[in-house]
């Protein structure tokens, strides 16, 4: 059975047959027409069952009420739509409660494995910390999990070598009995300068580590002279502090990106060298650059000249940073999600 309000007219369908009756406001025109009742007892009534239709029918404005629980609930969907794909829940634990729990698993497995505390942390480090696999291989052939991980008792000390005929470096492919090798105790021999070139590279990427470890320290800093140049641009402009705070914005964007900086040169660290390194690094330096300009400007501000142009250089290169951020995350994010990358054993 359906019903279909129309001109005032109510359609009953029962299946095949069909009944015409009037509504309820037509009910009441019609009372007001018959000439068994007074006409202002009539119009009075008719008012009441109008009013009762509009007012009193609580189930016919039901979906009303619906579509403003609807409209309340938006602004929650639409912030929750708005989170990045990078941006997860997550609790940032103390460097010092990691060490401390790092010293207890190498304490508990150095007995068991029976051999010296640093190859115990080698052998953790090759397992991911995962100390049910790693003491279930080496119980079942221990031999071939420190061959596979190179960790051994007593490494001899890399050797420098020369006059081998077949020697061909792994890397750069030269050859010849003439060519200084480094021979590793894994078996692998690499040109020395080829060798060198890798040392290099692993230091200043270190290095790359430490200066946004540094950098992010010193934010602490820049943002007690940052609120200083504000107040200063307040006193000597006339400013009110919604003119200046996005000074204090691009601080914040600075901070997110030093942080995300530094364990980027993590990751790149154990990537094998491949064009998708390149364009990982690429996004990195991409973004290292775009840090350091807008660094300067909130350093010194007033080396440009006048707030306006303080404001629209400062807001530009944030806007440009952030969106070179955001890039750098997506893109890691899609490529770890996608096994984009390989990594060193």
């Amino acid at each position: 059975m359906t019903f279909c309000l129309s001109d005032g007219l109510m359609q009953v369908d029962y299946d095949d047959e069909e009944e015409f009756v009037y509504s309820e406001e037509e009910e009441a025109y019609s009372d007001m027409q018959s000439p068994s009742m007074p006409s202002s007892d009539k119009l009075t009534q008719a008012q009441k069952q109008a009013d009762s239709v509009a007012y009193n029918d609580d189930d016919d404005f039901d979906y009303l009420d619906a579509a403003d629980d609807d409209d309340d609930e938006q602004p929650t969907s639409a912030i929750q739509q708005s989170n990045k794909p990078w941006e997860v829940d997550f609790k940032a634990h103390d460097l010092s409660d990691l060490q401390g729990r790092q010293e207890e698993i190498v304490n508990d497995l150095e007995p068991l494995l029976a051999v010296s505390r640093g190859s115990t942390a080698l052998l953790l480090r090759s397992y991911e910390w995962k100390t049910e696999s790693l003491v279930e291989d080496y119980l079942g052939d221990s031999n071939k999990v420190l061959t596979k991980t190179g960790v051994h008792a007593h490494p001899p000390a890399p050797s420098i070598e020369t006059g081998d005929e077949d020697f061909t470096c792994e890397i750069c492919y030269c050859s010849g009995s003439d060519e200084l090798y480094m021979g590793l105790v894994c078996g692998h021999r690499f040109c020395t300068s080829c060798y060198e070139t890798y040392v290099t590279i692993k230091i200043q990427e270190g290095e790359s580590y430490n200066n946004h470890e540094q950098s992010a320290k010193f934010v602490l800093n820049l943002l007690e002279a940052t609120e200083k140049n504000m107040e200063q641009l307040q006193r000597e402009m006339a400013l009110a502090w919604i003119d200046v705070v996005f000074l204090k914005n691009a601080v914040d964007v600075l901070t997110d990106c030093r942080a995300a900086l530094k364990w980027t040169y993590v990751l790149a660290y154990y990537m094998v060298s491949d064009n998708q390194k390149v364009l990982f690094e690429n996004n990195q330096s991409d973004l290292e650059m775009a840090t350091e300009q807008l660094n300067e400007l909130v350093e010194d501000p007033s080396s440009l000249t006048g707030i306006g142009d303080i404001k629209r250089k400062v807001l530009d290169m944030t806007h440009y940073v952030k969106a070179r951020l955001d890039t750098l995350l997506t893109d890691t994010y899609q490529g770890l999600q996608e096994g984009r990358w390989k990594y060193e054993d």
